[in-house]
């Protein structure tokens, strides 16, 4: 048995991977919390995995304190892959390849394997990043901006009259202060990703198919122009197609 693990700015996700099967998934915060003693909770009774696999995109003290948790319960060393220049039917389009975000390729691949045609794919996180890949698996390059929740607080911490706001669901311009903010960001949100899938259109008549992932997608997934995908562990399937590759 494998362990994925895809930690991000914020959340830890993971899934144990049996041939090419994907089970047991988990998400916790670490953010407020005491990460380590996090971890003894969740997976101080899981079977010791074979092997430690994943991305990570956190700081060095959290990445280092899952490392150490890893070592010293399971005798294991954690794995994190970086970005390749190609693979999986994925051409990386950086020119510093290992420099795309290890999250953002496996999403990539992840969503290559699931779909025919041009793509758009979307992680909504901390930061939102958008990644467009043609028919062929070459990628086009993509976009990073901050994600909902991190526009509602950096527009709180900048401003005096404005407070803190959950992500909306609503587009319609607002009639309070409230509604205002979460229908702009809800709407800067779509208009980015959507934007995006356009500038794809012009080279083919129909819109790439967006698969999007990340927490709080139900709310931008409502008002997404179809085709559109929501994969909720599409980090871990690729994380799952890399580690299957290996084999």
């Amino acid at each position: 048995m494998r362990l994925l693990v895809d930690l991000g700015n914020s959340r830890l996700k993971w899934a144990c991977q049996s041939e090419n099967e994907l089970f047991g998934h988990g998400t916790i915060s670490y953010e407020t919390e005491d990460f380590a003693s996090t971890l003894e909770s969740r997976w101080g009774s899981m079977t010791p995995p074979e092997e430690v696999l994943g991305v990570s995109v956190a700081s060095v003290k959290a990445t280092t304190c899952l490392t150490s948790w890893v070592h010293f319960h399971w005798q294991q060393q954690t794995q994190f892959i970086h970005a390749p220049a190609r693979g999986l039917s994925v051409v990386n389009a950086y020119t510093i390849p290992e420099t795309l975000g290890a999250d953002r390729w496996a999403a990539m691949v992840a969503a290559k394997a699931i779909t025919e045609g041009p793509v758009c794919v979307v992680d909504c996180g901390t930061a939102l990043t958008i990644d467009l890949i043609d028919q062929d698996g070459i990628h086009q390059g993509g976009h990073i901006i901050p994600g909902p929740t991190l526009m509602s607080e950096s527009l709180a911490r900048a401003t005096s009259a404005i407070s803190i706001y959950p992500p909306g669901t609503h587009i319609a311009p607002g009639r309070s202060t409230e509604d205002c903010v979460q229908g702009g960001i809800l709407r800067a949100t779509l208009c980015a990703i959507e934007s995006a899938r356009n500038s794809m259109k012009c080279k083919r008549p129909d819109l790439p198919t967006c698969v999007i992932s990340g927490g709080g997608v139900e709310a931008i997934c409502h008002h997404l122009s179809k085709p559109y995908i929501h994969v909720p562990d599409l980090v871990l399937r690729g994380l799952a197609l890399h580690a299957w590759k290996k084999l």
